[in-house]
């Protein structure tokens, strides 16, 4: 019976799951198709039949999945060989594997002495995975391809990466150290031995990830750089977590209102937040409210005269009020000054003058 690999990254690659689940189902039929050798040798109305679709939906689909680049103009899947190895069955590769260490003068068991060993410095976990689960010695570069028994070419792996790698290295496998120690170990190794195929996959997954690193390096300098001076005090969420304010942001905040004792009205917020749990405000609107806040109380602050100008009379009501009664004394002086002279007429007074004026 013919089978293909159908890998658990379908249920998660964003190109296919945005793709509706008839788009989905005709993708796994192409797959089945590709397997029975049906494509890409036939035509477009063939497929059409296969499908059960019409030539209408069959341009549609074959437009979607060109574009997304799933199959080229001819129905061909891209990269099928790579991503469909044809690997030995388990009982031919067994074959295969001890008679090539008796070739190369190995024992049948001449790896075990090392299983502790490398159990211990791979952490007890799949190299590849990072499964504690069913795991076992795999030889990184295969025996059948001329590795050999030494310690720096054996891994920890589970029995689910070792029968994937099916006599491949980890690199030709598609696969990746999680254990970043252990590949260093054992690309010196390859290295040391020469395998020049796998020395020009190290240098190609190099090459790869030095490209990784410069587009990771470029997008971490344009990123804001993260505040870690000491939290002031913290705003309670209406999701029950902290909004936390940094010296940073009240520096920031003082040199923006310099009327306002930030440090205060930040306790204020704070003491507001927790008697009106109902009225919190969210984690994105946070610094919107303590700037609504601020502003408010930077606008209700007294603002100082300007050095130099005269004054502008009462600036409060009980200012007012000790003018008035300035006033109320200094013409009741000036009436009596005048009854004493014999003069007579009303007294006229500007509101806060001295008397005689």
């Amino acid at each position: 019976m013919d089978w293909f690999r159908l890998y658990a990254e379908f249920s998660t690659d964003p190109k296919v799951q945005m793709m509706s689940e008839a788009m989905q189902r005709r993708l796994v039929m192409l797959f089945c198709l590709r397997t029975a050798g049906i494509i890409p040798t036939t035509d477009d109305a063939e497929v059409a039949f296969a499908l059960r679709v019409s030539e209408e939906d069959l341009a549609k689909t074959k437009e979607l999945f060109v574009s997304k680049g799933f199959i080229d103009e001819i129905w061909d899947l891209m990269n099928w060989d790579k991503r469909q190895f044809s690997s030995d069955s388990s009982n031919e590769r067994v074959k295969k594997y001890r008679e090539k260490r008796k070739a190369m003068g190995l024992t049948s068991n001449g790896y075990t002495k090392h299983i502790e060993t490398v159990m211990v410095r791979d952490g007890g976990c799949c190299v590849y995975c990072g499964s504690d689960k069913n795991l076992c010695i795999d030889h990184a570069y295969p025996v059948a391809r001329g590795g050999n028994d030494d310690i720096e070419n054996l891994v920890a792996a589970c029995k689910s990466c070792n029968s994937g790698k099916a006599g491949r290295t980890p690199y030709e496998a598609g696969m990746s150290f999680l254990n970043k120690r252990t590949e260093a170990i054992w690309n010196h190794w390859i290295k040391c031995n020469g395998f020049s195929n796998a020395l020009e996959q190290i240098q190609n997954r190099t090459d790869t990830e030095q490209k990784e690193q410069k587009l990771s390096a470029r997008h971490d300098s344009r990123a804001k750089p993260v505040d870690e001076s000491p939290v002031v005090i913290s705003i309670p969420l209406n999701d029950s977590t902290e909004f936390p304010i940094t010296e940073r942001q009240v520096a920031e905040f003082e040199g923006l209102y310099p009327a306002v004792d930030v440090r205060q009205e930040f306790r204020g917020m704070r003491a507001w937040s927790l008697s009106n749990p109902t009225k919190r405000k969210t984690r994105s609107g946070a610094l919107k409210f303590a700037n609504a806040w601020l502003s408010k109380a930077q606008n209700e602050a007294p603002q100082p005269s300007q050095r130099g100008s005269p004054p502008r009379g009462p600036t409060s009501k009980t200012g007012e009020a000790v003018m008035k009664l300035q006033g109320v004394i200094n013409g009741n002086q000036l009436d009596r000054n005048r009854d004493r002279q014999g003069l007579a007429g009303p007294v006229v007074l500007e509101l806060g003058s001295p008397a005689g004026a």
